[in-house]
């Protein structure tokens, strides 16, 4: 059962802001096999029900994935402009790679506002795991028509908005330039960083500034393998942990492989996510590939799933034919699948 702390309610008819904050625990995560779904939730001076958190705990439930995953669903009949952000906290009650998601939601719709890998939860070296317990949290913030409120929980939320705070502060450095010690190019477009702060959050570019590399003693370097946009969204996910947009499978694609460059881990996980999430039979090959080439280890598994319930043998080999991989690295990978596609049928 999920343990709800109990909970005080403030209503401000200044604004058209809604902010709560929900936390619930999960007992017996390891082995725990049904999804929780909480109750409907209507904030004061509404009647119709807003939305609800539908968690999955457990890979037995959903094929192909191996995540711990909180959906947010929306009853409303309108849709909602929503900002989420999510967390699981550690033993000692620290925040654990909290995950924020801007994003309209339409009536019925849903949104995936947590994932994080049952392996993680389940290593003891990250402390999530309280006798066998697990405590998920998220704030939402959502913009409505009318009234604003604030639904706050028994325990101070202060260290969330002293986060959120700072994190908004490191985006308006980034924006102003102001007291930047290094430069990066990409064309005509020039981009002024701190060199501290991409030093905390990305160990490639913490060897770039620190090891014997030319980018030691210079004070710009030219991006060649970037475009201005996307390096914009990577900057702006190193200063503020703003996830970039993953419009479409090209776009997660890309974002798999800058994460992958510098070391990023947690947004290459959330990258292979999204892509297993638009894998399809037509792609379904070359992501595997892509896997392959990218040591991404959850993309691999999920496409080898993917093709043992879609594919056939004869669709391995004509994949192998079609991209002439016979005798690369690909193609041990695509032959162990057919080999367990062999074993199958």
């Amino acid at each position: 059962m999920a343990n709800n702390n109990a909970s005080k309610i403030f209503v401000n008819y200044s604004t058209e802001t809604v902010r709560f904050e929900y936390e619930c625990s999960f007992d017996k995560f390891t082995t725990r096999n049904e999804a929780f779904v909480t109750k409907e939730f209507a904030p004061p001076g509404r009647r119709e029900p807003l939305f609800y958190l539908s968690v999955n705990t457990n890979a037995e439930n959903i094929p192909n994935l191996h995540e711990f995953i909180a959906t947010l669903i929306l009853k409303s009949s309108t849709a909602v402009k929503c900002k989420t952000s999510s967390w699981l906290l550690t033993k000692s009650g620290d925040i654990w790679k909290s995950q924020d998601s801007d994003f309209f939601i339409s009536k019925n719709g849903q949104k995936d506002i947590c994932i994080e890998s049952r392996e993680n939860i389940c290593n003891p070296d990250t402390g999530l795991l309280s006798e066998n317990a697990l405590t998920f949290c998220c704030e939402f913030t959502l913009e409505l028509e009318t009234i604003s409120e604030k639904l706050t929980i028994a325990r101070p939320i202060r260290k969330l908005d002293d986060k959120v705070q700072v994190l908004d502060d490191l985006g308006k450095l980034l924006q102003s330039g102001e007291f930047s010690d290094f430069e990066f190019t990409i064309g005509e477009r020039k981009f002024p960083v701190h060199k501290c702060i991409l030093y905390s959050r990305a160990p490639y570019l913490k060897a770039m500034f620190t090891q014997d590399f030319e980018e030691k003693t210079t004070k710009s370097v030219p991006i060649e393998d970037i475009d201005a946009d996307m390096f914009t969204e990577l900057l702006e996910y190193l200063y503020t942990s703003k996830l970039p947009e993953f419009t479409d499978e090209m776009k997660a694609i890309e974002v798999l492989t800058i994460a992958d460059k510098y070391q990023l881990d947690s947004l290459k996980m959330i990258a292979e996510n999204e892509l297993s999430a638009m894998m399809t039979t037509e792609s379904m090959f070359n992501l595997l590939m892509i896997a392959d080439m990218y040591n991404a280890a959850v993309l691999k598994a999920n496409a080898m799933k993917f093709i043992a319930s879609k594919a056939t043998s004869m669709d391995i080999l004509k994949a192998l034919f079609e991209n002439e991989l016979f005798g690369s690295m690909q193609s041990k990978t695509l032959m162990s699948a057919m080999r367990d596609l062999v074993k199958d049928e």
